[in-house]
C-alpha cells in the first residue's frame, strides 16, 4: 500500500515540479525548497 501511495505521490510531485518550472518558478527559491521538504516529509510517512 505504501509503495503504491508513494509512486502516485511521486508522479504528482513530478507533475507539480514540471508545472512550476513551466510557470518559471512562482515564488522564491525558499518557497521551492520548503515545498520540496514538505513533500519529502509526506513521502516518508
Amino acid at each position: 500500500m505504501t509503495k503504491v501511495y508513494r509512486s502516485i505521490s511521486m508522479r504528482g510531485f513530478i507533475w507539480e515540479l514540471l508545472i512550476r518550472i513551466q510557470k518559471h518558478s512562482i515564488g522564491s527559491e525558499k518557497e521551492e525548497t520548503e515545498f520540496m521538504l514538505s513533500f519529502l516529509k509526506e513521502a516518508q510517512k
